[in-house]
């Protein structure tokens, strides 16, 4: 009892208390009930909205924090942050001027990319149009993770920096429980079946590993260093993950626009749960996969 008075204690200080996140938090929840309102929904409805999606997750990291102890306090260290944004800053570029190049808001794609990409995206489709137990999800984006973890791999080992851990059971325990979560949702929602696995492995290399690596284990922990404050750097990296969705949310998204910004803001707060966790955990493996868990069965 005494230890669990300990941790709520510490994650009250840790987290609740910590500027970055309570500016994010009403971000959220400012945002939310915006658009909810501009889309016809009651205030009760809009509030309410707001209020679970945000406690849900708050709830979720609570719950890591007390099974995990406290790991070293972060050491103040820039020595990471500024080649972690160029390789943000590319990634987003390319990210932007190919979905420009695709809705024909720009003549040229991007030099060898935006050619290579679309070859390898027809021929996904047309092998996945001719195996009935493939689907092109996960497929389709392979050629991203030489952007999101060749790139910054390449940079890290140039600069001989440590690499994000991926693997170890241990430091993960305090994930396993929202692991076995998202693995049986996946179960019951997806089903078990030789396309479901498939697409599920293909899932956690594109979008999952390749995401986790860049923002969680290259820009969290950058920017965690740079603030002297694991926190204030899970919340930062939420927020270029929230910005790096713009191109494919916002610029090639349909719908009214309140709609699509809005759909940034639960993917701001589902990577600062994914980025808590890693915090916590120092290790990769869960989030990749509750991130991949997460995509399929859309919670």
């Amino acid at each position: 009892m005494e230890t669990l008075k300990r941790r709520s204690k510490s994650f009250a200080k840790q987290v609740l208390c910590n500027r970055p996140f309570v500016g994010m938090t009403a971000l959220y929840i400012v945002g939310k009930l915006t658009s909810n309102l501009l889309l016809g929904a009651g205030l009760a409805t809009a509030v309410r909205s707001g209020i679970i999606g945000l406690a849900m997750y708050v709830f979720a990291a609570l719950v890591i924090h007390l099974l995990s102890e406290d790991r070293d306090s972060a050491v103040r260290d820039a020595a990471d942050l500024h080649p972690a944004l160029i390789v943000f800053a590319l990634v987003f570029t390319v990210l932007t001027w190919n979905v420009l190049y695709l809705i024909g808001a720009v003549e040229t794609g991007v030099p060898a990319w935006s050619r290579t990409t679309a070859a390898w995206e027809a021929w996904i489709r047309d092998l996945a149009a001719k195996r009935t137990n493939l689907e092109g999800t996960g497929l389709i984006g392979l050629p991203y993770l030489l952007l999101y973890v060749a790139l910054p791999a390449l940079v890290w080992a140039v600069r001989r920096r440590p690499l994000p851990k991926m693997v170890g059971l241990k430091s993960a325990v305090p994930a396993l429980p929202f692991v076995a979560l998202y693995a049986v949702a996946f179960c019951v929602i997806g089903g078990i079946s030789a396309t479901s696995l498939l697409t599920l492995m293909f899932v956690l290399m594109w979008p999952a590993l390749g995401e986790e690596f860049l923002y969680r284990g290259i820009l969290q922990k950058s920017l965690g260093s740079a603030w002297g404050n694991g926190v204030t750097g899970i919340v930062a990296a939420s927020f270029l993950f929230a910005l790096s969705h713009i191109p494919s949310y916002v610029l090639a998204g349909s719908g009214p626009a309140v709609l699509r910004w809005s759909g940034l803001l639960p993917v701001m707060l589902t990577s600062f749960f994914w980025g808590y966790g890693y915090h916590r955990t120092g290790v990769l493996w869960p989030w990749v996969f509750i991130h991949a868990a997460s995509n399929l069965v859309r919670f």
